[in-house]
């Protein structure tokens, strides 16, 4: 199982330090890349799959409702 929240972070750390600048990009990428793997990508888009039909059964079940008043 990923950690969204550690993939996440180093994705915004690798993008941009507190300051502005870029922090030490080339390690925070390998940390990244370890993290990032083709079987957290497909985890992750698994669940943004699953959240999407979930949104769009609620989205229906609320116009339904909606329109019975």
């Amino acid at each position: 199982m990923i950690d969204i929240n550690e993939l996440r972070r180093l994705a915004q750390a690798a993008l941009i330090g507190p300051d502005g600048v870029s922090l030490n990009w080339l390690k925070l990428l390998q940390d990244f890349q370890k993290e990032a793997n083709p079987a957290a990508i497909t985890e992750i888009l698994d669940r943004l799959e699953r959240a999407e039909k979930e949104r769009d059964k609620l989205k229906e079940l609320n116009s339904a409702l909606c329109t019975k008043s």
